[in-house]
């Protein structure tokens, strides 16, 4: 899919690229478009510690953006890896969020 939309981009004549770069600038200064996220959701049934949440971003995310969570879970953000979360709770707990790395203005 990336590889097909590079090729379209090539073939756009340089104002239909110029116009798409003014779009991506447009974009990225709205704040909450620098936010590159997943969306997840998970639940315990009980005490966890170091539990590993899957998230397969391909990179150490940096913020957790919370949209809903019961119980207590704390989040071990020196224990995250370009692969899983980690997350300890002291009984059944849920999460609704976004989790992912928020971007700098380049």
């Amino acid at each position: 899919m990336r590889n097909g939309l590079r090729l379209w981009l090539q073939e756009l004549p340089e104002q239909g690229r110029k116009n798409l770069q003014l779009l991506e600038n447009y974009l990225l200064a709205i704040e909450f478009m620098k936010f590159d996220a997943l969306f997840i959701t998970f639940t315990t049934a009980g005490a966890v510690t170091n539990g590993k949440i899957p998230h397969n971003l391909g990179y150490k995310p940096l913020d957790v953006f919370t949209t809903r969570m019961t119980g207590n879970i704390t989040f071990n953000y020196d224990l995250f890896d370009d692969k899983f979360l980690d997350i300890t709770t002291t009984g059944a707990a849920s999460f609704r969020g976004l989790i992912g790395r928020y971007k700098e203005t380049q």
